[in-house]
């Protein structure tokens, strides 16, 4: 089969993304396709087109700048991987081909519980290359595919709902939590003074540690504030690049319209 990405009727709407969303899979791996469909997470390319100084070269195999697509499929180091997909060994792409095209494809080609392996698959090569260009640690790649089944099938057997609950709730008391290791939490909040008219949103990003690496605060017309909250915290730390992230609301309305 010859991925043709650009006739799914996929990329071009919101669908890729509604699909991404309703995946039976923890929340911080859909939020690693989203981004990485965006060109958000930290390729050397990436880095390099938002004009920071360094060699694209991709570090692990030396043969190719380092994009998205390349670090999660193209290159050649991942070819064990590639071996032991039997659902993958059909598609094949007409190079120069973007993630978002390959994650459509897979969208378009593949059965529900084979996307998500997939995915679970993608963020596992990302740890991975992470683990090899700051640790110099890598990991065993060949046996990745099963242990992304086994990482789905106990994610299934826990129950775990689809959004990653960060309040912990004792004698009746909500506490916040920390995010997990390597992400950044964006809390949101509104403050309504008694005019009413225009309302104060706070934004906070704090690290694993608990350690707060920006903040904000804006003003809003009251109608729109929950909403904007939310808009404004990913602007915020989009553009301070403070990433990777997850955001935490208590405007259940708003959580509700983003799952749509």
């Amino acid at each position: 089969m010859v991925g043709n990405p650009s006739s799914f009727g996929l990329c071009d709407s919101s669908s890729w993304w509604k699909a991404l969303w309703h995946l039976r899979i923890p929340s911080k791996i859909k939020l690693f396709i989203w981004q990485a469909c965006h060109h958000w997470i930290p390729t050397l390319t990436n880095l390099a087109n938002r004009n920071m100084s360094v060699d694209v070269s991709y570090q692990i195999c030396h043969y190719r700048s380092e994009t998205t697509i390349y670090a999660l499929w193209e290159c050649s180091s991942l070819k064990d991987v590639h071996a032991s997909v039997l659902f993958m060994s059909g598609l094949c792409f007409h190079s120069p081909v973007q993630f978002l095209d390959f994650f459509c494809c897979c969208l378009h080609s593949l059965h529900l519980h084979e996307i998500e392996i997939r995915s679970v698959l993608l963020w596992r090569i990302w740890f991975h290359r992470n683990q090899v260009m700051h640790l110099s640690v890598p990991i065993e790649l060949a046996t990745s595919f099963l242990w992304a089944q086994e990482y789905i099938s106990e994610y299934f057997d826990a129950g775990v709902p689809s959004a990653v609950k960060s309040l912990v709730v004792k004698d009746g008391v909500c506490k916040w939590q920390t995010p997990e290791y390597g992400l950044l939490k964006v809390n949101t909040d509104v403050a309504v003074p008694k005019s009413g008219k225009k309302v104060g949103i706070r934004i906070v990003v704090r690290n694993a540690q608990g350690l707060v690496m920006g903040s904000s605060m804006q003003c809003v017309q009251a109608l729109l504030s929950p909403s904007m909250a939310v808009l404004r915290g990913i602007r915020f730390v989009l553009d301070s690049r403070l990433l990777p992230f997850v955001v935490e609301t208590d405007a259940l309305n708003v959580v509700n319209l983003i799952r749509r």
